[in-house]
C-alpha cells in the first residue's frame, strides 16, 4: 500500500499560482499572503479577482493538509507520516489563522464588498463577517494545540486489535463475528472487543478532558459562557438553534425510542432468548448466516459502480475515475484509523474515499454513503471561490444518505444478492435507520450537557452519560454484568473527540434523505435531476433553500418525524417475506 502522492502539476488548473507550486513550509506561502494583503483593490472587478486569487491559494493549502491527513489515517504506525500532519498543524495552521483574519478584514473593509451581498457570494460574505466577529488572537495557539490533540483518538483506535483463532484482527474485522449464529461466539467476541477497548479507556478519558479544557478556553477567550454556544456560532448554524436541537432530541425520545423497544421485543421473541444481550443485536433473527456481500475492496467498488450506473451514469463515472487515479482505500487492516470518510482534494477536483471494509452489507451502505459525498464533490467542483464548495454538513449528509437509499434498489444487480438476501439486507438497513436516530440524539444531547457544564468532574460526566443514555436506549437490552463497558461506550464515537457537535446533522439529513427516497420511488428521473441540481449549487443557497432545490423541506419537527417513520414502516411491511412478526407501530 503506497502513500497518496500530490497530483501532477499539469493536471491542476492554476491561474494565480505557479504550476509547480507546493506547500511544504510557511515560507512557501508567506510571500503570496503578503501580496494579497498589500494589493490595491480599486474597483469591484479587482475585488472579485482578489477573492478568486485568495481562493486558489487556499485551495492549494487545503489540498496539502488533505494529503497529509489522508496518509496519516492510512498509516497510523508510520511516525514520519504522523509527524508531517503534526508539522502542518503546528507550523502552518497557527499562522494561517492570523493572516486569514487580516484578509477577512481587508475584504470586509473594502468599499466594494456590498456589491456581492445579494449575489452568489452572499453566503461567503456572511461567513467572512461571522469569522471576523469571532476571531481572537489568543485562540491561535489554543487551536494549534487542539488540532494535534484531536489526532490522538485515531492513533489509539487504529492500534486496537484482538486475537481471534490465532490471528490478529482489527476491531472492524472482529465486529463481523457479532453476526455469527452461534451465541457463544458472539458473546466471546463482544467481550474481547470490550476488553481491548477498556485497555485505552483511561488514556482516552484523559485525552477527552484535555479537549474539553481547550474547547472551553476557546469559548471563554471569545467571550462565550460555554463551548456549545461558541460552537454554534463557529459552525455558522444560521438556519436553526440549539433549542431546535433539544426539541429534536425530545421528538426522538417520544416517537422513535418506543419503536426501537418494540423492535427489540420482536427480536427477543424471534431469537427465543430469556434476555436480549448486547451481542444479540447483529445476528439474523432467523438463524441465517451473515450476508457476504463481497470479497474485498475491488469487489466492493465493482458492485458500487454498477449500482451507481443504474441511478445516473455520472455517478458511476465519478467512482471509475477515482479508482483509476488511486483515490480509494477500502479494506480494513492493522495500523489504519477506524471509520470511513470522503475527503475532497480541492485542487485536484476529485475526493479520496477511506474505509475499513470487511465484506458486510453495512460496508456496502457505507461505500454508497461515501460515494454520495464523492458525487457531491464533483458536481459542485467548478464553483468559485473555494467557499462555495464547502457545504454545510446538513447538506453534505443529505447527499450521502440519499445515495444510500437510491443505490439500495440495485443491490441485487451490483452484488448478486438473492431475493431473500435482498429483503434481509433492506430490512436491516431500514431498521438501522430507525435505530440510529436515538444514538444520534444520545451523542448530541451528551455534548450539550458536556459543554454547558465546563467544570464537571469525571464522576459527574459518567452520571450524565448514563442519564442521557437512559433517555434514548432500549430498556429491552440487558447490559447486566457489563456495566463498566456501558459507562464508557461513548468513547467509541470518534466525533466526540475530533468533530464536536458534528452529529445531529445526520438526523436532520436522514429525514431529508427519506423524503427524497419517497419521491424517488414515485419518480426516479425527476428526483435525481432535482438531487443533482441541489448538489451542484454547493453553498450558494441557504440550507432550507438547498433542500427546496431537491424538492423537499428542511423540516425536522415532530410532525415530519412521525410521518417519515410511518413511511419507513410501510416499506418494512413491503418486505413481509422476511417478517415473521408484525412490524412495530408508531406510538
Amino acid at each position: 500500500m503506497k502513500e497518496l502522492l500530490h497530483t501532477p502539476s499539469h493536471l491542476l488548473n492554476r491561474q494565480y499560482l505557479d504550476s509547480d507550486f507546493r506547500v511544504n513550509t510557511w515560507d512557501d506561502i508567506d510571500g503570496l499572503f503578503k501580496e494579497l494583503l498589500e494589493r490595491e483593490i480599486p474597483d469591484e472587478a479587482a475585488l472579485r479577482q482578489w477573492i478568486m486569487d485568495r481562493s486558489e491559494l487556499d485551495s492549494a493549502i487545503a489540498e496539502e493538509q488533505a494529503i497529509r491527513y489522508i496518509n496519516k489515517s492510512r498509516f497510523t504506525g508510520n511516525e514520519e507520516i504522523q509527524q508531517r500532519l503534526s508539522d502542518f498543524f503546528t507550523g502552518i495552521n497557527p499562522r494561517l489563522s492570523s493572516v486569514n483574519d487580516a484578509l477577512n478584514r481587508k475584504l470586509c473593509d473594502s468599499p466594494f464588498v456590498g456589491a456581492f451581498e445579494n449575489t452568489t457570494l452572499k453566503n461567503y460574505i456572511r461567513s467572512v463577517k461571522s469569522d471576523v466577529a469571532l476571531f481572537r488572537e489568543e485562540n491561535i495557539p489554543v487551536y494549534s494545540e487542539l488540532e494535534v490533540a484531536e489526532q490522538t483518538f485515531g492513533t489509539i483506535s487504529g492500534a486496537m486489535t484482538i486475537r481471534w483463532e490465532d490471528n490478529e484482527i482489527t476491531l472492524q474485522q472482529a465486529s463481523t463475528h457479532l453476526k455469527s449464529t452461534d451465541r457463544h461466539t458472539r458473546q466471546e467476541v463482544f467481550e474481547l472487543i470490550a476488553k481491548r477497548r477498556s485497555q485505552d479507556t483511561k488514556e482516552l478519558e484523559s485525552n477527552f478532558e484535555q479537549l474539553l479544557d481547550l474547547r472551553h478556553q476557546l469559548a471563554s477567550n471569545a467571550g462565550y459562557r460555554n463551548y456549545r454556544d461558541y460552537a454554534f456560532v463557529a459552525k455558522q448554524r444560521f438556519d436553526y438553534t440549539a433549542e431546535d436541537c433539544l426539541q429534536l432530541h425530545e421528538s426522538i425520545e417520544k416517537f422513535i425510542v418506543p419503536l426501537v423497544e418494540e423492535m427489540d421485543h420482536i427480536r427477543k421473541d424471534q431469537l427465543k432468548v430469556d434476555n436480549l444481550r448486547p451481542w444479540d443485536m447483529e445476528v439474523d433473527v432467523n438463524g441465517l448466516p451473515p450476508i457476504r456481500a463481497f470479497g474485498n475492496g475491488d469487489d466492493l467498488i465493482r458492485g458500487t459502480i454498477q449500482c451507481f450506473k443504474e441511478i445516473d451514469p455520472l455517478f458511476s463515472e465519478t467512482l471509475e475515475i477515482m479508482e483509476k487515479r488511486g483515490l480509494l482505500d477500502l479494506d480494513s487492516r492493522k495500523e489504519k484509523s477506524p471509520g470511513g470518510y470522503n475527503y475532497p482534494l480541492i485542487e485536484t477536483g476529485l475526493p479520496f474515499i477511506f474505509m475499513n471494509a470487511v465484506g458486510t452489507m453495512r460496508d456496502v451502505v457505507v461505500m454508497t454513503h461515501e460515494g454520495g459525498h464523492a458525487v457531491h464533490s464533483v458536481l459542485c467542483n467548478n464553483l468559485q471561490p473555494l467557499f462555495l464548495r464547502i457545504v454545510p454538513h446538513e447538506v453534505a449528509e443529505l447527499a450521502s444518505m440519499s445515495m444510500e437509499l437510491f443505490a439500495s434498489a440495485y443491490w441485487q444487480k451490483g452484488f448478486g444478492l438473492s431475493d431473500d438476501d435482498y429483503r434481509r439486507a433492506m430490512h436491516e438497513h431500514l431498521e438501522h435507520i430507525i435505530r440510529l436516530l436515538p444514538w444520534i440524539a444520545t451523542i448530541d444531547a451528551f455534548q450539550h450537557w458536556l459543554y454547558t457544564h465546563p467544570d464537571h468532574t469525571r464522576e459527574e460526566r459518567k452520571i450524565a452519560w448514563l442519564e442521557t443514555r437512559s433517555r434514548f436506549q432500549s430498556k429491552v437490552v440487558d447490559w447486566s454484568g457489563y456495566e463498566n463497558d456501558h459507562e464508557t461506550i461513548w468513547q467509541k464515537q470518534g466525533h466526540l473527540f475530533y468533530a464536536p457537535f458534528y452529529y445531529i446533522e445526520y438526523a436532520m439529513a436522514q429525514l431529508g434523505a427519506l423524503s427524497l427516497w419517497k419521491d424517488y420511488l414515485k419518480d426516479p428521473k425527476s428526483t435525481i435531476e432535482k438531487y443533482k441540481t441541489a448538489l451542484a449549487s454547493g453553498y450558494i443557497k441557504s440550507i432550507p433553500e438547498t433542500y427546496q432545490l431537491a424538492g423537499i423541506p428542511f423540516d425536522f419537527g415532530a410532525t415530519a418525524l412521525r410521518s417519515l417513520m410511518g413511511f419507513v414502516q410501510e416499506q418494512l411491511k413491503n418486505l413481509a417475506p422476511m417478517e415473521p412478526s408484525t412490524p412495530p407501530s408508531m406510538p
